[in-house]
Order: structure tokens, then C-alpha cells, then sequence
């Protein structure tokens, strides 16, 4: 387009008739209009008709050339900056990625380490989560452990770094029934409700102007809603935030990256405003599967920014039976790892029970209770063992051709372990299954043919032990 004449007075009256016509040249209406010097005198009008044909080049940020740009509202000889050159004078005003701290200056007893304020689960400047099917029990473990960390007492075998000030928002429940919740921890463990006044805050989503939403329903975060959050832990000092639940928070779809950027912007907060932040989330429904993170919605994006997620499995019938309870959904423990399957060794886990408190009022709400696996062995010493193992040998009703086996109702290995110590079904089984296939073994599984002529698995004493057992380290 370079060399195209247009007269003074075409180029006057096109610019006259519609100052923005130059556009329907392939013009931009973005670009550099330089300061006309003395030496220069072209003709106002055929100056910006040429600007417009020629498109001025800068370099862009991949390396080519784009057009520069001019606005034409802007008065003649007054230049703007490209784009490149705005994105220079920005670079140039941040600071290095590097500091220039000596390491002959460190002193290693003034850095800072992590504050672990209650367990590993809740880190002052960190996020952490716990994550759980509905109905599991995560709910009434981060409010307990809400008031725990609020008076500084040890509820659920964790004592707490001191008082915090803690703020617990459910988005789900209204507010009254949070309430009636704390009134029955404080009278499970004794706790006069006056210790909590200064330290533990409550609010509730469902309330008018009291809602919390920090992603909004195109996906993006609420900058308003995190300013709001940020304002509360500033202005009432807190120590603690629980967010509980987190989708209830969001507005957005359960995506990885919606999680990703809320998960983000909560760790940033945390660290900003040096408070541990946990988050409470729902896993997607498992079925008698795996437990892990990655069952959470945006379980993958949310481990990333938090320093820890926990996870909570309810017992299983089968642990139930083996725990001798009349109610197995009434417990439930927290996972003994990242990652871990409900069919794991019970024992590994740190388990709770799910108590219903009457309150004076006649209103009853459930809290939970630390809880502790029945030990199979407990009160089995080495004589006793001995003569479970000669009831064993024996056989059923003294029939050695009709041996015990590990799981049956009429020829159950039980019978025999309660010929000489009272254990559940359950128990009796686990005590079978250690001997049957610890480092240790004193059983054998045998196959035999039955009254019936089918063929049976039975179990066969193979050893004894000595004069010192210690099955807990077996």
C-alpha cells in the first residue's frame, strides 16, 4: 500500500465526511502518531492518511511484527506506547525472581518451621482438607476439633497448640443447628460454654448476607467473595478457617479446574494471612472402593495446593462383625495414608464413634468420640493360647476327623476360642487369621471330606507358642 497518492484534498474530505472511514483501509485505529518536527511538512491530512496505508510495524512478543497502533481521539503529536513497550516498562518495575540474601548471613534458628496447630491436619499459612463420603462423619470431626483448638483441651487424643481463634462457616446447615451441635460437644466433654465466647465463630450460608461464595457461576473466582474472607480472619484475628462443604461454596461447575483455582486462591489467603484455612469435600460415591484423593471432585487439583488432605472411611459390615458392634455406620476412621482401601488392617486406623447426646431441652444432636479397635488378644497369655490351641486339635465335640474351621456358623473357629475366653465372632476369627498367617504360624488350613462326603476346609494345629508372646508386635 506503500506509494498510493491521495490528494490533500481527498484525504480532507474523507476524514471530514467520517474520521474513522480510514478503518475500511485495513487500519486499526490503534497506532503510533509521532510528533511532527519542524523539518517535516507534509500536509496534517496526508500524514494520518498515510499512517493509516502504511501500518507501522513493532515487534510483538512471539518475535514477528505487528501494526503499531494510533487512536485517532487523541490529539496530533502526542505518542502512544505500544503494547511491547508498555510490557517492558512493567517488567522493568517487578522485582527479580532471586534475592541477593547472603548465605553466610543465615541464621537458621530465626527461619520459621511449620505450626502444626492441631495434629498435622490443621497448619497455620497452609491449606489442608479432609475429604469423605456423605454421611461419614467429616462434618462433626471439624467441628469438634473447632471447639478442641478454641479452649486448647484434648478431646480426641490430640492436644492442640494452644487457643486459637477459630471460624467454622457451614454452607449447608442453618445456624441453629450448628449451634445445638456445640451445646452437645460442650456437654459430652464437660465444657462450659462461656470458654468459647472470643474464640470460636460460627456462620451459616443459608442466612441472608451471610453466604460465602468464592467462585462464581461462569467459572471465574469471586474476588469479592475472597476479599469478604479475608476481611473476617483480618478484622476478628482469626487463627482457623473451615470452610465446610467446599463445593457449597462454589457456584461453578465440580471441575479440576474450578477446584484448581479456588484450591490456589485458598492457599494464597492462608499464607497471606498467615492462618491455617481446611476445607471439608465430599468424595464421589465409592461403593466399597478405593479411598483416596483422587475420589474427591477435583481431588487431583485440590491435592496440589494443599499442604494435606485427609481422608475418613466408615466401617465396613465385615469390620463391624469383626469388631463385634451392633451398628458399624456409627463408626467410622481416619485412612491410615494417602491412599487407602476399606479392606485395610483396621488396627492401622485412627478410629471415632458417633455418639446421640440428649440435651436439656429434650433435643438430641450426635458428636463424636475417640474410639479404640477391641484388642482380639487381649487377656490371651501364653497358657491361654495353648489351650485354644488344644480345643483346636481336639476337634469339634473331641472329633479329631472334624476339625474347626475359620469361617462357619456350626464348626466356627469361634466355638473353640470360646470354650476358653468369651470373644465376638469377629474376634475369634482375627485371632484364627493371626495364627493362620502371621510370622508365626501355628495353624494350618487343611482340606477333609465332611459328614456330607464334600469336601471341607478344616484347621490343623502345626506349632505352639513359648513362654513369651507378645501378639500385638506379631
Amino acid at each position: 500500500m506503500v506509494g498510493i497518492n491521495i490528494s490533500d484534498q481527498d484525504a480532507a474530505e474523507a476524514i471530514t465526511s467520517d474520521v474513522f472511514g480510514v478503518a475500511n483501509w485495513d487500519c486499526t485505529r490503534t497506532a503510533v502518531l509521532p510528533a511532527p518536527t519542524p523539518a517535516q511538512e507534509t500536509p496534517l491530512s496526508s500524514t494520518i492518511v498515510s499512517l493509516a496505508l502504511q501500518q507501522p510495524k513493532v515487534p510483538s512478543e512471539h518475535g514477528q511484527t505487528a501494526p503499531a497502533t494510533v487512536d485517532f481521539n487523541m490529539p496530533l503529536g502526542v505518542a502512544v506506547k505500544s503494547s511491547a513497550e508498555l510490557r517492558n516498562e512493567e517488567l522493568d518495575a517487578l522485582p527479580t525472581l532471586i534475592n541477593d540474601d547472603k548465605w553466610a548471613d543465615l541464621k537458621e534458628a530465626a527461619i520459621q518451621d511449620y505450626d502444626f496447630l492441631c495434629g498435622s491436619y490443621y497448619v497455620r499459612g497452609y491449606l489442608t482438607g479432609t475429604g469423605a463420603e456423605g454421611g461419614t462423619g467429616k462434618s462433626l470431626l471439624a467441628l469438634i476439633e473447632a471447639v478442641a483448638m478454641a479452649i486448647s483441651w484434648d478431646l480426641l487424643g490430640v492436644k492442640p497448640k494452644g487457643r486459637q481463634r477459630v471460624f467454622y462457616h457451614n454452607a449447608e446447615d442453618p445456624m441453629w443447628d450448628t449451634m445445638l451441635k456445640v451445646a452437645a460437644i460442650c456437654q459430652q466433654y464437660n465444657i462450659d460454654l462461656s470458654e468459647l465466647d472470643g474464640w470460636l465463630f460460627l456462620s451459616s450460608g443459608l442466612e441472608e448476607g451471610r453466604d460465602l461464595i468464592l467462585v462464581d457461576s461462569d467459572n471465574q473466582l469471586n474476588d469479592l467473595g475472597l476479599a469478604r474472607l479475608e476481611k473476617t480472619i483480618v478484622y476478628f484475628n482469626i487463627d482457623v478457617v473451615i470452610l465446610d462443604p467446599l463445593q457449597n461454596i462454589s457456584e461453578g461447575e465440580e471441575t479440576n479446574e474450578v477446584f484448581r483455582r479456588l484450591g490456589k486462591a485458598l492457599a494464597k489467603l492462608a499464607h497471606k494471612t498467615n492462618t491455617a484455612i481446611h476445607f471439608i469435600h465430599h468424595t464421589r460415591k465409592l461403593n466399597g472402593g478405593e479411598v483416596s484423593v483422587d475420589a474427591m471432585r477435583g481431588g487431583s487439583a485440590l491435592i496440589g495446593a494443599a499442604r494435606h488432605v485427609r481422608m475418613l472411611i466408615g466401617m465396613t459390615p465385615e469390620q463391624g462383625k469383626q469388631a463385634d458392634v451392633d451398628n458399624h455406620r456409627r463408626y467410622f476412621a481416619i485412612a491410615a495414608g494417602e491412599k487407602s482401601n476399606l479392606t485395610l488392617s483396621s488396627p492401622t486406623n485412627i478410629w471415632f464413634e458417633k455418639l446421640s447426646i440428649e440435651l436439656p431441652s429434650g433435643k438430641i444432636r450426635p458428636v463424636v468420640s475417640g474410639w479404640q479397635w477391641p484388642d482380639a488378644f487381649d487377656g490371651i497369655d501364653t497358657k491361654t493360647a495353648n489351650k485354644i490351641l488344644d480345643v483346636i486339635t481336639q476337634g469339634v465335640d473331641g472329633d479329631k476327623d472334624l476339625p474347626y474351621s475359620l469361617i462357619g456358623k456350626i464348626r466356627g473357629v469361634h466355638i473353640a476360642v470360646n470354650k476358653v475366653i468369651e470373644r465376638s465372632d469377629g474376634q475369634s476369627r482375627a485371632i484364627a487369621k493371626k495364627w493362620l498367617l502371621g510370622p508365626q504360624t501355628y495353624l494350618e488350613e487343611i482340606e477333609f471330606e465332611g459328614p456330607d462326603r464334600k469336601t471341607a476346609k478344616g484347621l490343623k494345629v502345626v506349632d505352639r507358642p513359648g513362654e513369651i508372646i507378645d501378639w500385638e508386635a506379631m
